[in-house]
C-alpha cells in the first residue's frame, strides 16, 4: 500500500474514533440548549446539527496545539447549534412578518 494512502487511512480512523467517542456530548449539549432556545427547534434537529459540528471539529482538530479535544469539540458543537438557531430564527421572523402584513 502506498505510504500516503496508509497515512490517510490512519487519519480517517482517528477522526472516526473521535466522533464515536464524543457522540454522547452532542446529545448532552442539545438537551442543555433546548431549555434556552425558541420552542420551534426540536432536540433531534439540534443533535443533527451538533453531529455535523462534531465531524468538522474532528477534521480540524490539531493535537499539537495542546488543547484537549473535548473543549475544542464542545465549542464547535455548541457554535454549530447556535448558528442553526439563529438561521432558523431569522427565517421564522421573516415569515411571521410576511404573515402579519
Amino acid at each position: 500500500m502506498n505510504k500516503s494512502v496508509s497515512m490517510y487511512a490512519q487519519v480517517e480512523d482517528t477522526n472516526e474514533s473521535l466522533v464515536i467517542a464524543h457522540m454522547a456530548m452532542v446529545k448532552r449539549v442539545a438537551i442543555h440548549l433546548k431549555a434556552r432556545i425558541p420552542p420551534f427547534m426540536e432536540v433531534d434537529e439540534l443533535v443533527q446539527v451538533g453531529m455535523v459540528g462534531l465531524i468538522e471539529a474532528s477534521r480540524s482538530f490539531n493535537p499539537t496545539l495542546g488543547i484537549p479535544f473535548e473543549g475544542f469539540a464542545l465549542t464547535r458543537i455548541r457554535g454549530a447549534m447556535l448558528d442553526e438557531v439563529r438561521r432558523l430564527s431569522f427565517f421564522a421572523a421573516l415569515c411571521g412578518g410576511i404573515q402579519r402584513q
